[in-house]
Formats: C-alpha cells, sequence, structure tokens
C-alpha cells in the first residue's frame, strides 16, 4: 500500500500515524509462520511384516501390500522400523504403552497440553471397552465414537477467541483486511462523488463499493477468505457433512457395530479434516478399533476376525494365506488413510503457497509389531507430512539390524519410541527435551530432522 496515499485517504495526524503502525503489525501478525499440526492414527494387531516394511532403507524404499495405495505420497512419507516400546509383550501392554511409553500421560495429551491445542480426540467403531490408549494422569480417555457427537465438538470452538495463538492470528487477519477494504470504500466514496453527475461512472462506482462491503461481510463470518486462489478456504459456516450423513441410523459400538466400520471411519476421518480445514484444532488423536477387537472386515470378502483369525497366523509360514489376508485388511486401511492425507492436500489458508498437509505430522501406529508374536520390538510406524518443512521426509528409516538380524529379533539396537515423541515434541514448537517417558532412549531422532 502506498504510505502516501494511505495517509491522505485517512486524513493525516497522529490518528493516522496510529493506524498505520497498527495495521503494520497486523500485516506482520497475518505473515507469522506457519500453524503446525499434529495427528495420530492408530490401527490395532500390527503388521503382517513381509507385506509391509520395505526391503532397503534410505530414499529409495518400495511399498508393500500393506502400504502400496500411499504411493501418491511416498515423497511425503517416512517409515520407521525398530522402534520399541518395551520391555513388555501383548496387546494390553501394548495399549498401555504405544502412546506414553511408561509416561503417565500419553504423548499426544502432553504435547497438547504443552502447546495449549485443544485435542480432539475420536474413536471408530469399538468392539472391547476400556482399550484407549489415549492417557492422563494414568488414567484412560476414551474417545468420542459417535461421528454426529464428534461434529458437535468439532463445533464447540469456532469462536476464533479460543483458539488461543492461533485464534489470535486469525483475528489478527481478520481486522487487517477489514480495515484496508475500509480504506479502499473510502477512496471509492471520495470518487463517487467526483463522477455523481456521470450515469455510466457512477454505476460502476457503486458496483465496486458493493462489492467490498460484500467481501467485508464475508470477511465478517469467514477471517482467512479471499488469502488463496483455491476454493479451500478456511470456513465454519458449511462444514462438509458428505460421509457424516451416511452414518445416521447405524451402530456406533459394541458387537452390532463391525459392518458399520467403514462408514463411521470415513465420518470421523471427516470429522478430523473440517476442525482442521476450519482452523479452530490443530491436533487430533483418531482410534481405529480396539486391540483385539476382532472386527470381521467382511466388506473385503472376509469371514475370519482381524485380530484373532487374521492378525494370528502361523509364525512358520509369514507369507501364508492368513498374513495375506492381514495385509489386505492393512491395505485396506490405507485406502482410507489416503482420504485423509487427499483431504488436507489443499491449500493453507494461513500459510501462502503451503498446504495444510504440508504444516501436518501425522503419525500412524500400533501397539504390537504383529498379532502372531504379540511383541512390541518394531511397531509399525509411519509419518506423513514435514511441519512446515520441520521434517525430512520421502525415506525408510531402520534401526537394530546388526548383521542381517532383524529389528525384532534384535531389541537391544533398536530405537525407543519416546526418541521419536521427544523429536516431534521440538518440531511441534513445544518445549525444548531431549526423550519422553521414563525409560533410557538415544535422543532426538536426527535422521528425521530437516
Amino acid at each position: 500500500m502506498n504510505r502516501r496515499r494511505f495517509m491522505t485517504t485517512i486524513g493525516g495526524g497522529a490518528t493516522a500515524l496510529a493506524l498505520s503502525r497498527s495495521i503494520e503489525g497486523l500485516a506482520r501478525a497475518a505473515a507469522a509462520p506457519p500453524v503446525k499440526r499434529f495427528i495420530t492414527f492408530y490401527t490395532s494387531s500390527g503388521a503382517a511384516a513381509n507385506y509391509y516394511w520395505p526391503d532397503t532403507p534410505g530414499t529409495n524404499f518400495d511399498l508393500k501390500v500393506s502400504l502400496a495405495p500411499l504411493a501418491p505420497y511416498k515423497s511425503k512419507m517416512t517409515i520407521i522400523q525398530g522402534l520399541t516400546i518395551g520391555p513388555g509383550s501383548n496387546h494390553g501392554f501394548g495399549m498401555a504403552n504405544c502412546l506414553t511409553v511408561g509416561a503417565p500421560n500419553s504423548f499426544e495429551q502432553t504435547l497438547a497440553m504443552n502447546i495449549k491445542a485443544d485435542l480432539l480426540n475420536l474413536s471408530v467403531a469399538p468392539l472391547a471397552g476400556g482399550q484407549e490408549m489415549s492417557f492422563i494422569k494414568g488414567v484412560r480417555i476414551p474417545g468420542i465414537y459417535d461421528p454426529v457427537q464428534a461434529r458437535a465438538e468439532v463445533l464447540r470452538t469456532v469462536n476464533p477467541g479460543a483458539l488461543g495463538a492461533q485464534g489470535a492470528n486469525i483475528a489478527a487477519i481478520r481486522k487487517f483486511k477489514s480495515l484496508a477494504l475500509g480504506l479502499s470504500q473510502k477512496e471509492l466514496d471520495a470518487l463517487s462523488k467526483q463522477v455523481s453527475g456521470l450515469a455510466y461512472e457512477s454505476a460502476k462506482v457503486q458496483a465496486h463499493i458493493q462489492a467490498v462491503q460484500q467481501v467485508k461481510a464475508s470477511l465478517d463470518q469467514n477471517p482467512t477468505q479471499g488469502s488463496s486462489s483455491s476454493s479451500s478456504m478456511m470456513s465454519c459456516s458449511m462444514l462438509a457433512t458428505t460421509a457424516l450423513d451416511k452414518t445416521k441410523g447405524l451402530v456406533t459400538n459394541g458387537d452390532a457395530v463391525q459392518p458399520n466400520l467403514p462408514a463411521l471411519l470415513d465420518a470421523q476421518i471427516e470429522n478430523v479434516v473440517e476442525a482442521f480445514l476450519c482452523g479452530q484444532r490443530t491436533m487430533a488423536n483418531l482410534q481405529v478399533m480396539h486391540a483385539w477387537g476382532n472386527h470381521v472386515f467382511s466388506w473385503l470378502g472376509f469371514s475370519g476376525a482381524h485380530h484373532q483369525q487374521l492378525s494370528h497366523w502361523v509364525p512358520s509360514e509369514p507369507m501364508g494365506k492368513t498374513a495375506q489376508d492381514f495385509a489386505t485388511c492393512h491395505s485396506w486401511l490405507s485406502t482410507r488413510f489416503l482420504t485423509l492425507l487427499q483431504a488436507l492436500d489443499v491449500p493453507d489458508p494461513l500459510s501462502p503457497g503451503k498446504t495444510v498437509l504440508d504444516n501436518t505430522c501425522i503419525l500412524w501406529t500400533s501397539e504390537v509389531d504383529g498379532g502372531d508374536a504379540h511383541t512390541v520390538q518394531s511397531i509399525p510406524t509411519v509419518l506423513i507430512g514435514s511441519l512446515g518443512g520441520t521434517l525430512k521426509t520421502g525415506q525408510f528409516l531402520k534401526y537394530g539390524d546388526i548383521g542381517g538380524i532383524a529389528p525384532n529379533q534384535n531389541p537391544m539396537n533398536n530405537r525407543n519410541m519416546g526418541d521419536l515423541f521427544a523429536t516431534l515434541s521440538n518440531a511441534m514448537g513445544a518445549p525444548t527435551t531431549t526423550s519422553y517417558g521414563p525409560r533410557a532412549g538415544q535422543g532426538i531422532v536426527k535422521e528425521l530432522l530437516a
């Protein structure tokens, strides 16, 4: 904006100078560092190792059956083998430790507290109650499993004033744009007087004035509208309900929930996406099933339960039929995970030139290595997103692989999951730490940092 023209427009003087400085400060606030977002995505019973882990560490890694649907986002992905939450074993231990690694608070709860974020804690199709992996002071925190109730929770904090630093940023953008449009309207009003005797020119000026007023009114409802050329703007006025509508009348808990898992998962993913795109949430926890839930993936043509029959493949046949079927289930979960990535891969209204996914990190994890062995020495772990360029992506990291011995057979050389949590905590802007939880680790995972 031309300073001389601006001062002339508003009349000059001390008031003009104060307003000029105010707008300058608001402009700086609007250009603040990108808002970072974090999601934990949990699925039970681990993975079929031979259909999950890539063959070669580094950037030239392959995607096996379980993760193949994520190929379009390979460059934004990091797969980590050899992360342990032990010592311990079985699903119960895994559920109590997959996000806590022995601490009283789970990682996502601690992170939300440290950065003063409002965590959206959701569950999908629970069969076995009491198997939540989110903890505060040693107490399990159940996720909201009814998508309709979850949507109500999404809408609870639509007021930017409840967003802390992020809300202040949005409010600054709103005020700056309103002031700027106000200045434009004053110029148009002055021009209108000058052309009052010219019918055609006067009509054009009036049309412009009406357009400015409409944009300003719209900004009062949606603070970031107009910050990107994309139609995907932050808006809390019209949230998508396509997936949510398909869950109306469906059972959301108990044994009868099994065939409803696909629709419920899609609805909860939609809830997370709308919470993020609306600009009111920066953290979410999405628990898909509970440990040993024994869901039957009937929509894939299976009759055996996901946990008991499929994940418990015969260890002597790691490439056998049950392992293949379990990998097929995992691949289907990847297709749903893919919809989450695609929905977030839109321009970030608070960070021009970036997508919401660019400024997000999604951690996909489980509670055991695989349902057959019930070990916790090499938890299937995938990260998607770089947190605004803070994290390296497009790589496969492998720990504990010494002398050809697989990570789950050589746990002494594995990395503590707490090392990953500490690294992500720092990347999210929480108070600096080199460890998470009481178990000894090796510190920050430097290979993850850009």
